[in-house]
């Protein structure tokens, strides 16, 4: 309810704004019919009116509100809000990042160890078990599941994660993220390298050394 309830918010205020524009919304209930149509040409609003619901149902406060704004495929302006601390994240294409106007930047850890912390997020799939054998992989790293992907990437942005990894991400999950992450120095590919966009569902996400 709490989670259509901050969509409700998000919309109509765009609306009143912009009333002609799209908004992809996780619970909105036509997103699958954009996903469907391909969002290389999207234009519009893309956001997850509350990212780490489970978190925020249970009083554990790490949750956050994304919004992003699309043209043509390519997103160009990137805003999340943590509602618990007024922490403000945003990002303009090739203009940097801020957290509450000041600016911010990737960590810079070398490799691997004791003080690395290295973050993901549950996937309520089998591939939990995979990403924690891939944990297990990189030895003694400090292992953070916080269960607000978004809130998670923006950490990252800002160096108070290592590096960040999912493999179950959704386009609100992303977009803003994405941007805010990237603008902040961040190298972003798949798990296996590859090229990835905001529509994608899996992430690897750091600074160049790390990934």
């Amino acid at each position: 309810d709490l989670d259509l309830a901050s969509e409700k918010v998000i919309i109509d205020t765009i609306k009143q704004i912009f009333p002609d524009d799209v908004v992809m919304s996780e619970e909105s209930s036509d997103y699958k019919k954009m996903l469907q149509q391909g969002t290389a040409s999207f234009t519009g609003w893309v956001t997850d009116p509350i990212d780490g619901t489970n978190n925020f149902k249970r009083g554990f406060n790490y949750s956050a509100i994304s919004l992003a704004y699309v043209d043509k495929g390519e997103v160009l302006l990137g805003g999340v809000l943590n509602p618990y601390n007024g922490d403000t994240y945003m990002a303009e294409k090739d203009r940097g990042a801020t957290l509450n106007g000041q600016n911010i930047s990737i960590g810079n850890a070398k490799a691997f160890d004791m003080g690395t912390r290295v973050c993901t997020c549950n996937t309520y799939e089998e591939n939990d078990n995979r990403n924690i054998r891939m944990l297990l992989n990189l030895g003694k790293t400090w292992f953070d599941i916080q269960g607000s992907a978004v809130l998670a990437m923006c950490d990252a942005a800002c160096g108070n994660f290592d590096l960040f990894f999912h493999d179950g991400l959704k386009p609100w999950d992303n977009a803003a993220a994405f941007l805010i992450a990237k603008e902040a120095g961040a190298k972003i590919v798949g798990l296996d390298g590859q090229a990835v966009d905001w529509t994608s569902p899996e992430v690897l996400l750091g600074n160049a050394d790390l990934v």
